[in-house]
């Protein structure tokens, strides 16, 4: 696995948080050619791959699609499981391997919206999409800042 990480300043190259992350890559053959789709126009970009290990308790989920929802004709099958729907992911991305715990949440957060509280080890519940990307939020800036 690999960083694929770029600077707009040749003279930054030596400073590790002037390094900017545009996506996470497994190489499918050695060597591999690679296009930055994201390039502006205009300036310049300095890129390096950086070799890295899964962060602990992740998951890399590649890019590639997928179908989700279930067919019609699904034995057990809910109103809202569907239509079935081709999605798309873009770009790769790094997802958490196991549930949330109330701990953790609770950790980040200083609160916790489980319906059933109290089971620090238990999954948190009752988390709204707001919520959850605010959680994320949180989690990122504290790991950006201990990695300081």
């Amino acid at each position: 696995m690999y960083s694929i990480e770029y600077v707009t300043d040749l003279a930054q190259t030596n400073t590790p948080s002037a390094w900017r992350c545009l996506e996470f890559l497994r190489l499918p053959t050695s060597p591999y050619l690679w296009a930055d789709k994201s390039a502006p126009v205009a300036g310049k970009r300095f890129y390096r791959a950086v070799v890295m290990e899964a962060p602990t308790n992740m998951v890399f989920i590649p890019p590639g699609t997928f179908r989700m929802g279930s067919p019609t004709n699904e034995v057990g099958r809910y109103d809202n499981e569907g239509p079935q729907t081709a999605v798309m992911i873009s770009r790769g991305f790094w997802m958490g391997k196991y549930e949330v715990t109330q701990g953790e949440y609770l950790a980040v957060m200083g609160w916790n919206p489980s319906r059933y509280p109290g089971c620090s080890s238990c999954p948190v519940d009752s988390v709204s999409w707001f919520d959850a990307t605010n959680y994320c939020a949180q989690l990122t800036e504290r790991e950006r800042t201990a990695a300081g």
